[in-house]
């Protein structure tokens, strides 16, 4: 599955220094929210910016799916505990992150385990944290390709490029892994279908026969990467990447420039994070 969707929205068509510049910024501000308010207000945030960005929501629903299930461990773990009797102690922004619950007592539900309504509220609390940070993170990855994003991380690293750092190739580097994600699950899936057409068991089975086919899965999974990167590696090669240049750095096609709207985009930005931050 492919993370960058066409368009030309303003979220599109924005600086990615700008959009990293505030995804940056917005996902501090999460973890320093202690107040359901104020986390309501950074969601509105992100679904404005969904609204803009005219991404279709099931690509990103999809793509984040993994994530409901690490949350939903989680809140499980903070939900349930061995012994409700134990006291419970709670800071000022717990009390805040529980909100209504923090009124209510433990149940008991099998001898002296049970149900902490505080700490379901403070799981789920963290939890959409999290949520709403993939989805930032997803959204900013939905409208930004892979090359924007390799000239701003060079971009950011401007000031290092008088020291003998290899900045551009460091540069090149995230680019290829942030593409190597797409395909990566594409590869997965691929050979996942591939193995069960041959009627390998991953499911029905006992635990050593569904082991055994994963394991197959992932041998294959791996070499096919490594052919993929040796492919790439021979195209890079083929077009002479490496070599010196008579200006001594790597050009671009096209050469972005930051310009005051964009920095003042940054800094209303930066700002209205850090009033929720205080504030909420």
């Amino acid at each position: 599955m492919k993370t960058y969707h066409f368009g030309t929205s303003l979220l599109h068509r924005a600086d990615p220094r700008v959009k990293i510049a505030l995804l940056l910024a917005y996902s501090i501000t999460l973890f320093l929210l202690e107040t359901w308010t104020g986390l309501a207000i950074v969601a509105v945030i992100y679904a404005l910016a969904h609204a803009v960005s005219r991404v279709p929501f099931r690509g990103v629903f999809i793509l984040a799916v993994p994530t409901y299930v690490l949350v939903a461990v989680a809140i499980a773990f903070c939900s349930f505990s061995w012994d409700v009797s134990l006291p419970i102690s709670l800071s000022g922004s717990e009390l805040s992150m529980a909100g209504p619950l923090s009124a209510f007592d433990p149940i008991a539900l099998v001898g002296s385990f049970g149900f902490v309504p505080v700490g379901f509220a403070k799981g789920s609390f963290n939890a959409l944290r999290v949520v709403l940070l993939v989805y930032a993170s997803l959204l900013v990855s939905f409208t930004t390709t892979s090359t924007e994003m390799m000239n701003a991380a060079s971009s950011f690293m401007a000031s290092l490029k008088r020291t003998p750092l290899p900045v551009d190739d460091a540069a090149c580097a995230l680019s290829i892994a942030l593409r190597f994600i797409p395909v990566t699950a594409e590869e997965l899936c691929q050979v996942h279908d591939a193995q069960w057409s041959r009627c390998a068991r991953f499911s029905g089975a006992g635990i050593t026969e569904t082991l055994r086919a994963w394991e197959r899965v992932f041998v294959a999974l791996f070499v096919a990467l490594f052919r993929r990167a040796d492919r790439l590696a021979s195209a890079m090669d083929a077009r002479c990447y490496g070599a010196p240049t008579e200006a001594g750095r790597r050009s671009a096609l096209v050469e972005s420039c930051l310009g005051v709207r964009g920095a003042v985009l940054i800094v209303l930005g930066v700002a209205a994070c850090a009033l929720l931050a205080i504030f909420f």
